[in-house]
């Protein structure tokens, strides 16, 4: 197999790099270019020496340097791993890869060490992926639930599972295999176990949907009739001029989204359309993606402008929207208040109610706190793993595969049938932790999206 180099660091300014290289070539191919007091094919496993790399061709100094010694197994990919801890910058880091290419490395592809540690067997499928979260993580809930993935959590939840079938088969194969020598299967007992089974996976399904939130950001919609204060309100929790704001009705003619963290949780915020009857095209155009972006909604932001008595349109708008979490947001407060604030909470209902000024600041230190509120109720997710979409089509074919295992055991077909399809089941999950012959095609999809260097 090849022997790949890449810059680990993201490039741009900064202190330092870390050039990594994996193979079975790493060591002698960063010796050709680094001097130091020891050669490297002389130093232990998981040594750092100082040095310099210099370029054999002309024997000019690109960069002090500090390169550890990683031999296999005992490395990341499994294979002798060499990294060169050099000054960072936007010329030594590109230098010193272009050195060791010229002496036999290649350039890595997009997750090729996470890649070969998987096929060397030091992390399985689920962990792989859990490596990408780990670093694309942009809040410390969605960094918790990936470190448990990371750390082997979810694929023991996958083992789990495989090992109940497993029970499951041997005891139908058993009667397969040798009829006259066991007694009778207990229907029953076949029946709980596959059922208890593909609850759990419908467990994991609805909880990993959940979850999954805290990677692509709980979606917050601010929504409301034109000139109500919608931007100048995404605007103040932004703390920026992101959405522009003017006396004009209509003026927000698309979604604006701004991703943020509030108390810890990872949010796109999302600015809308003004929600009224309009024959203006790309104004209805507007308005439908607003409503499309209700439908998928996890918190609405339903504004009104409470300068002025409630118009029955807010009424009709707020009540439709079936988001079951949504807060009334009264807004214009520095105007004076003139909605009658009993047919306020009647419109409201069980949802909360936060008078502000988006133009003041006045009362939006109290809607974050109301909304933070709603992410710690809604949104923790103590203990949950997410699942990806990949794993969740693989549980949904289990399933398919189990159900069937019970609707032919109930029909009284031969017992090698029902076996056949609870083995499908367990294919599913070695499929899902990456066991057994997985398609290059399923491989390069899953790690081209990781970033080059890990």
């Amino acid at each position: 197999m090849d022997t790949i180099a890449a810059i680990s660091t993201p490039r741009g300014i900064g202190g330092i790099a870390v050039i990594r290289i994996s193979g079975d070539r790493a060591v002698e191919i960063v010796d050709r270019v680094f001097r130091g007091k020891r050669e490297l094919k002389r130093l232990e496993s998981h040594r750092v020496v100082y040095g310099k790399i210099v370029d054999p061709e002309t024997g000019e100094i690109i960069d002090d340097v500090l390169v550890t010694v990683m031999r296999a197994p005992s490395s990341y990919t499994g294979e002798d791993v060499v990294e060169i801890s050099s000054h960072g910058g936007l010329i030594i880091p590109g230098l010193i890869l272009e050195i060791l290419l010229k002496n036999g490395a290649r350039p890595a592809q997009p997750g090729e060490f996470t890649e070969r540690a998987f096929l060397n067997g030091k992390i399985d499928l689920v962990q792989a992926v859990g490596v990408k979260e780990v670093i694309e993580a942009t809040s410390r809930k969605a960094l918790k639930v990936a470190r448990k993935r990371l750390d082997g959590e979810l694929s023991s939840r996958f083992d789990t599972l495989k090992n109940q079938l497993l029970d499951l088969l041997k005891e139908v194969e058993a009667r397969v295999d040798f009829e006259e020598d066991v007694p009778p299967l207990d229907n029953s007992i076949l029946r709980d176990g596959i059922e208890k089974v593909i609850q759990t996976i419908d467990i994991l399904i609805e909880k990993g949907d959940r979850v999954q939130k805290l990677f692509d950001g709980i979606r917050i919609v601010i929504a409301g009739r034109p000139n109500v204060g919608k931007s100048t309100l995404f605007n103040r929790i932004l703390n920026e001029e992101r959405a522009i704001v003017t006396e004009i009705p209509g003026t927000t003619r698309d979604v604006i989204s701004e991703h943020l963290l509030l108390g810890g949780f990872p949010v796109k915020l999302m600015d809308t359309a003004g929600l009224r009857e309009t024959n203006e095209k790309v104004e209805m155009i507007g308005i439908n993606l607003a409503k499309e972006s209700l439908r998928n909604a996890d918190i609405v932001l339903f504004v009104i402008d409470g300068s002025e008595q409630i118009d029955p349109a807010d009424v009709e708008f707020f009540r439709r929207i079936e988001v079951p979490l949504k807060v009334l947001v009264i807004n214009k407060i520095d105007r004076g208040l003139k909605a009658d604030k009993a047919k306020l909470r009647e419109v409201a209902g069980e949802n909360p109610v936060c008078q502000v000024s988006s133009l003041t600041g006045e009362g939006i230190d109290r809607l974050l706190d109301r909304i933070t509120g709603i992410l710690e109720e809604n949104f923790s997710f103590s203990g949950e793993l997410n699942v990806t979409e990949r794993e969740k089509g693989l549980l949904l074919s289990a399933k398919s595969d189990l159900e069937e295992a019970l609707k032919v055991q109930k029909e009284g077909y031969p017992l090698d049938i029902v076996s056949f399809h609870i083995r499908e089941a367990i294919f599913r999950l070695d499929e899902i932790l990456g066991i057994g012959d997985i398609p290059e095609r399923v491989l390069e999809r899953i790690f081209e999206e990781f970033c080059i260097g890990k």
